[in-house]
């Protein structure tokens, strides 16, 4: 892993991508995540590319991310940063939802078949625009559905994937190759149910959630809790979490442990070296937000001290970075998916 080599993704202007092989050059794992991250039209968009990930998409071959403390090839990753000049980026939506006691389940309860930043990202253009949160389909998806769009609508902004096949030849074997390229871009194609007619009904049902199905379905085990402390509410070892039969909010606990997993907390203690690893602090706001995201979207109880720990950790900064805003969307994501069962 830590000598895994990549290619450097090149951002051109606006939605125009373009690859620069003068500047593509080989990165070890932590360099690469990093210039990743550095990048700010990068970061608005890493989470949906995690979100995929986590999601099995995994064809194409390039750039080595990983997550749950699973290794993922998802490909050459390009990203563009399109159409998203007057909707929030995924630190400010983070901040606002967390500290927005409802903006959550809102967002879960209205969109929850998409990931969660995006389903944040919608509710927000949805209360800045006073439309009714709501299923969301395309203009051609609500004809199929039986609805048409109501005329003088606007469309909602999404992030979406892309996908492109490239040919170039290899300077060694002389052979052309084919390669797919993925990139991210933010498009309004989505329209809210307030926002169409027709005299077919449409509803979409909140899923159900079961926490052992998502741990079976992320890998994840229980294990009996060994320690003694009785201060200790619960712990996470490599792809195992373990919860004091005596945890003050024992669910709370669960979700913080099981994020630790899922945010690879866990792989980053036991397998790289320190500077390389997330300093505890962030480990500690990263899990703790992602229980919060999780609890408030099932509507469970132990968000209101989730936001004092989350400060806490925090240690007197007023916001949370952009990269762990990206894995906080991701790893919520992930649970919240794993865990959907039909009601």
């Amino acid at each position: 892993m830590a000598g895994a080599a990549f290619l450097v993704p090149v951002l051109g202007h606006a939605s125009q991508i373009v690859r620069n092989t003068a500047l593509t050059r080989s990165l070890k794992t932590s360099q690469c995540l990093e210039w990743i991250r550095s990048h700010q039209s990068l970061a608005l968009v890493i989470t949906e590319a995690r979100n995929l990930l986590l999601h099995g998409i995994t064809d194409p071959a390039g750039i080595l991310i990983t997550s749950g403390g699973t290794s993922v090839n998802v490909g050459f990753v390009e990203v563009a940063e399109v159409g998203m000049k007057d909707h929030a980026n995924w630190q400010e939506l983070l901040i606002d939802a967390v500290n927005q006691p409802g903006r959550i389940m809102a967002a879960y309860t209205a969109f929850h078949n998409y990931s969660i930043g995006n389903a944040l990202l919608a509710l927000s253009q949805c209360l800045r625009r006073n439309l009714a949160p709501g299923p969301l389909n395309t203009y051609k998806g609500w004809q199929e559905l039986g609805r048409y769009v109501k005329k003088g609508e606007q469309a909602l902004t999404l992030c979406m994937p892309v996908k492109a096949k490239k040919k170039e030849t290899n300077p060694e074997t002389k052979l052309e190759q084919e390669y797919v390229l993925m990139y991210f871009v933010y498009r309004p194609f989505w329209f809210t149910l307030s926002q169409t007619g027709g005299d077919k009904s449409y509803a979409l049902h909140t899923p159900a959630f079961d926490l052992e199905a998502a741990l079976s379905n992320l890998g994840i085990r229980r294990i009996d809790f060994d320690m003694l402390d009785g201060n200790i509410q619960g712990f996470a070892r490599e792809k195992t979490i373990a919860i004091s039969p005596i945890a003050q909010l024992p669910l709370k606990t669960t979700f913080h442990e099981l994020a630790h997993v899922v945010l690879n907390h866990t792989a980053e203690q036991s397998t790289l070296v320190e500077e390389e690893s997330t300093p505890r602090n962030l480990r500690e706001v990263e899990a703790e937000s992602t229980a919060l995201i999780c609890l408030e979207a099932l509507g469970l109880e132990g968000s209101a001290y989730c936001r004092g720990y989350i400060q806490h950790w925090l240690q007197g900064e007023k916001k949370i970075p952009t990269q762990s805003a990206q894995k906080i969307l991701a790893a919520a994501t992930a649970i919240l998916k794993a865990g959907q069962t039909p009601k």
